[in-house]
């Protein structure tokens, strides 16, 4: 009888390592009638497992359409990883796999998912990046564990106000998407610390926005901004913030209290004048201002010592804004594409810099050779 179950075993073990599908459902049948389940759990733990992790199973771009039957009764699984293949639908019994920790549906043609994708109370990880989704159920504010949610390149446009109730959230991409608001409660996230809202169509920010006071970068890259909401004032850790490709035509004066931010990124905008309030951010290394409309930099401008890297490129300077000589830390400075007709004598005094460029409407050679001799120890070129 011993020699009959153990033969029996090796002879599943077989039909589950070979990863067909219907190999391992009809393995589970067996072992379900023979006592044997446990037993078979275990090897089809081992035959999938990802990262050498128990109670895992990764696919692996097998090119599964449809999610087997017999995945939802392995009650066990704490790590399911069905990323890359050609599944568009999630069953309902994916609700039944209440240890998940981790369920990863990257790369997909998923549309939606199950309200009892909320069942999963004990999920940590949530990865359905680059599908097809257009919403979220309402049963997502149940994960209450869940830590990481990357929802990037989808087609969602509006989020529900249950995401707002995820108080272990610490890590959301929302890049790519076509977002036009944002939850009323969507600072409930007190413990957001990673956030990518890049390219979607937001124009404006829930006032709540401004409890998200651990966010040490964040990016609204390639939004509709015309206006930096008032709340940004209140990120308080903020170190980079970066509003490039938006249709911005001023900052707020409160950026100035954004008093740790050590970059700040507002390339392509339609900025014409910077409040003197910046010149608060003392800790400033990296202010990109690129393509822009501006031609004057305000009085203050002189206090960001620790400057290092400044882009003018494409604005409206006729003249060299003569306030850049005060700046001891400056070590690359980009006035490509403005109108200047020449530069000042004082410009000797960026001893320490050591790449700027110039715009090419600089053509004179002599007043080019008397650039480059001000500046004997940096790379000036002309070319742009």
């Amino acid at each position: 009888m011993i020699d009959t179950r153990f033969e029996m075993l090796q002879k599943l073990i077989k039909l589950v390592e070979s990863q067909d599908q219907d190999n391992i459902s009809l393995a589970l049948a067996i072992a379900e009638n023979h006592g044997l389940f446990e037993e078979i759990e275990e090897h089809i733990f081992h035959s999938f497992a990802s990262w050498q992790r128990p109670k895992s199973i990764c696919f692996d771009l097998l090119n599964i359409t449809d999610v087997p039957d017999w995945v939802f009764l392995l009650k066990k699984l704490e790590i399911l990883d069905l990323g890359g293949e050609e599944i568009s639908v999630l069953p309902e019994a994916i609700g039944s796999l209440t240890q998940l920790k981790e369920l990863i549906l990257d790369s997909n043609f998923l549309t939606s998912l199950p309200e009892q994708i909320g069942n999963l109370e004990k999920l940590e990880v949530l990865d359905i990046s680059y599908n097809q989704l257009t919403h979220l159920p309402e049963s997502i504010g149940n994960l209450q564990q869940l830590h990481t949610l990357n929802l990037k390149s989808n087609s969602i446009s509006s989020l529900p106000e249950s995401i707002g109730e995820l108080c272990q959230l610490h890590t959301l991409n929302l890049e790519w998407n076509h977002l036009k608001y944002l939850p009323e409660n969507f600072g409930n996230l007190s413990k957001l610390y990673n956030l990518n809202i890049e390219r979607n169509h937001l124009s404006s920010l829930p006032e709540s926005f401004g409890k998200l006071r651990l966010l040490p970068i964040l990016s609204l890259e390639s939004n509709k901004f015309t206006h930096l909401p008032e709340c940004i004032g209140n990120l308080k850790q903020l170190k980079s913030l970066n509003v490039a490709y938006n249709e911005l035509i001023s900052l707020p004066d409160n950026i100035g209290n954004l008093s740790y931010l050590e970059e700040l990124i507002l390339i392509n905008n339609k900025i014409s004048v910077l409040p003197e309030t910046i010149g608060n951010l003392f800790y400033l290394k990296g202010l990109y201002l690129d393509e822009n409309l501006l031609s004057c930099l305000p009085e203050s401008f002189s206090k960001l010592s620790e400057l290092h890297f400044l882009g003018l490129y494409g604005n409206s300077f006729s003249a060299f804004p003569i306030i850049l000589t005060q700046m001891p830390s400056l070590k690359s400075l980009n006035l490509r594409k403005n109108t200047l007709s020449g530069l000042p004598s004082d410009l000797g005094k960026l001893m320490q810099v050591y790449q700027i460029l110039l715009p090419k409407s600089i053509i004179e050679q002599t007043e080019r050779e008397r650039i480059k001799s001000l500046l004997p120890n940096s790379q000036v070129d002309f070319s742009g």
